[in-house]
């Protein structure tokens, strides 16, 4: 325990069971994902099953298979999040290029 305030968070250990509700730290602690990953899993499970099964179904059609980016992107665009990138100069900060993730 600390001087002050409350003690720390204790993580579980890697392996342990996870019960209930755990941060994505907790997560992180006991799988050995890194949060990030984990966040991208969430975001990817949300999607529809249907939904999931046109893209797939459109990608057999083309034969271009799916990536895990093209996914990640679909998940991003439904929850309403940033789909684009601005690429800054990292000394003067002016915009060099938009990126699009796909």
């Amino acid at each position: 325990m600390s001087a002050r305030g409350r003690p720390r968070k204790v993580r579980p250990a890697f392996g342990a069971d996870l019960d209930g509700w755990t941060s994505l730290r907790d997560v992180e602690a006991a799988t050995g994902i890194k949060r990030r990953d984990a966040a991208r899993f969430m975001r990817i499970a949300s999607i529809p099953a249907e939904e999931l099964e046109r893209l797939f179904a459109a990608a057999r059609q083309s034969n271009i298979p799916v990536t895990s980016a093209q996914v990640d992107f679909l998940a991003r665009r439904r929850a309403g999040k940033r789909t684009e990138y601005v690429r800054c100069c990292s000394h003067c900060g002016k915009p060099l290029r938009i990126e699009d993730p796909s």
